[in-house]
């Protein structure tokens, strides 16, 4: 069961660093595999790190004791 979405019950700063993170992994792919067959892989990751931020925000919003 979904409870109401409120921004105000979101950790904000563990979310700008889990994305600040994920942002590095990012840019490392991308610039490793910049000039090689591989070019277009950071787009892949980048793809699941949106996807895991969406994800995390819908899981964020599930009550605990219904999930026990």
């Amino acid at each position: 069961m979904l409870k109401r979405f409120s921004f105000r019950d979101l950790d904000w700063l563990l979310l700008a660093v889990a994305v600040a993170l994920a942002a590095v992994g990012v840019v490392e792919i991308y610039s490793t595999t910049l000039h090689s067959t591989l070019a277009g892989e950071y787009r892949k990751q980048l793809d699941w790190v949106i996807l895991g931020v969406v994800l995390a925000l819908v899981v964020s919003q599930l009550h605990y004791h219904q999930v026990v």
